[in-house]
């Protein structure tokens, strides 16, 4: 029948006259999921190049950085927060004059957390081993300085009106049980430690953490510490193993007795205000090593593989022994 154009429909306008709105809706949708899809693999396709080239160029700035190991050693680090939160302080010549009779290293590391107050706490070790010093700086640029030993901790502070140093206000003096520190290793045991080997690694574990002791990885438990081993002996360093002071002893013993390769000199109890102050309680297993009596920066947390382990050594090595 003709239309009112005087046109016959064609056969699909037919059809779809004839077809409820539901059979039209069908074949319209069989005729545009095509393009739809088309369209929506080429879009997912620019996107996948996109995010390759962004990758790409994250790689590239990170492989720059690490040609560039200068800016990142801890030396550059404590300089930079030194003149960031030091040398703008209230009284700041008399403070670092202070510091430098104190034998500050000056390589600061910013205290894990901040005061309720708002304030600022630097670390940095002395040139004495088990001395370390704190640089406390409130929100009104006043600093207050701690010089930290296992002994006693000294606070100095600083009259606003004329910088001079105020009177000792506080001087804590540790308290310890002999029966306790007799058997850990102290300050005193790093010091002698130190003297008696040119190079070594020191590792600490922990019964009490499963990353430092997996009972099911192996018969007996497995500590990390044949690994530990394995990339000493490669680089000819001397290991000292070390025990988390917080763990059971009874248990840590029972672990030592039934682990192949433990025995009982890696019971000694880590009580060392050096170790302390260089994050070695804040996660176990960990690792620091040390060449020439000069101890790493940057310690190793976590059990890594042999590989990993060699790779922190000759890192940390490579700087202690650079003179860095």
């Amino acid at each position: 029948m003709p239309s009112s154009h005087g046109r016959t429909p064609s056969r699909r306008v037919r059809h779809w006259r004839n077809s409820t709105f539901g059979e039209v809706f069908a074949e319209w949708r069989g005729l545009i999921t095509w393009p739809l899809l088309l369209g929506a693999v080429a879009a997912w396709g620019a996107a996948l190049q996109k995010f390759d080239a962004q990758r790409d160029s994250w790689f590239a700035l990170h492989e720059l950085h690490l040609e560039e190991p200068e800016r990142r050693t801890p030396a550059s680090v404590g300089e930079d927060l030194e003149t960031r939160f030091l040398s703008g302080v209230q009284c700041a010549d008399q403070a670092l004059e202070t510091l430098q009779e104190w034998s500050v290293e000056r390589s600061w590391v910013l205290k894990p957390s901040a005061g309720l107050d708002g304030s600022v706490s630097l670390l940095s070790p002395t040139r004495t081993v088990g001395v370390w010093a704190e640089a406390q700086v409130f929100l009104n640029k006043e600093v207050l300085l701690r010089r930290i030993t296992p002994s006693r901790i000294k606070t100095l502070t600083f009259d606003l009106r004329n910088c001079a140093r105020n009177p000792e206000f506080r001087t804590v003096v540790r308290q310890f049980d002999p029966r306790v520190m007799g058997a850990a290793f102290t300050d005193h045991d790093l010091i002698r430690l130190l003297r008696e080997q040119t190079r070594g690694a020191v590792y600490v574990w922990s019964p009490a953490m499963p990353y430092s002791y997996n009972q099911r990885r192996a018969p007996g438990g497995h500590t990390g510490i044949q690994e530990a081993r394995e990339a000493a002996e490669a680089l000819s360093l001397h290991l000292t193993v070390l025990v988390d002071p917080a763990a059971s002893p009874l248990h840590a013993r029972d672990i030592v007795r039934a682990t192949e390769g433990m025995s009982d000199d890696m019971l000694r109890r880590v009580e060392s205000i050096e170790f302390l102050y260089r994050a070695m309680g804040n996660h176990y297993p960990a690792m620091l090593v040390y060449s020439g009596r000069r101890i790493a920066r940057i310690m190793y947390p976590g059990r890594g593989t042999v590989a990993e382990y060699r790779a922190y050594m000759e890192e940390q090595l490579k700087l202690l022994e650079g003179g860095r």
